[in-house]
């Protein structure tokens, strides 16, 4: 949105706004110009079933929808807000990346902005994302195939599971964790 920002000479309300998304009834719009009654829409390829990208109809989405069933869905979504007189421009992620592949200013820009969306610190307690978007690949020549964990379950068990403190000490019996009150388990005398 700041590169069309930029580009176009023109102020776009979006999550990131004071008012937040334009709503057009229940929808809301990723970005509005006010000036030009326009909205745009981004489209990630995986998510909304890129007929590029995804041109079989049976292909599953992340969200559990059939490419076929997310275009319905969406050209039903796109169908009201038109009918409510807005024009909307959809930029496809696929269609993104190739202008970024073609101009040098625009992959210039894109790399000096910082995702300046909102935080919220305890998302990082509800574990990883995992979802494979392609099961299995086989990479070209000159490519390499990369793991990134974006989410990670070590901050949740930092937090909520207990650690051993202290130096170890060697047990040589087990009778020091025999009583007459209660039984003390080797877990209750490390923690």
């Amino acid at each position: 949105m700041k590169w069309y920002e930029e580009e176009h000479g023109v102020k776009i309300q979006s999550a990131h706004s004071d008012g937040g998304e334009k709503k057009v009834g229940n929808y809301k719009l990723d970005g509005w110009i006010e000036e030009e009654q326009l909205g745009i829409e981004v489209n990630g390829c995986v998510w909304h079933g890129c007929e590029r990208c995804y041109p079989e109809d049976n292909t599953l989405l992340p969200n559990g929808l059939t490419a076929a069933k997310q275009r319905e869905k969406d050209a039903r979504r796109m169908e009201f807000i038109k009918s409510q007189g807005v024009n909307v421009q959809v930029f496809w992620e696929c269609e993104i990346r190739s202008m970024l592949d073609k101009d040098r200013e625009m992959r210039s820009s894109f790399k000096k902005y910082l995702d300046d969306g909102p935080i919220d610190l305890r998302a990082c307690f509800f574990g990883g994302r995992t979802g494979p978007l392609q099961l299995f690949y086989s990479p070209k020549d000159g490519e390499k195939i990369s793991y990134y964990d974006v989410t990670s379950l070590y901050p949740f068990i930092n937090v909520s599971t207990k650690y051993p403190v202290g130096h170890p000490k060697v047990i040589f019996s087990t009778k020091m964790f025999t009583g007459a009150s209660r039984r003390i388990t080797i877990l209750d005398w490390l923690f």
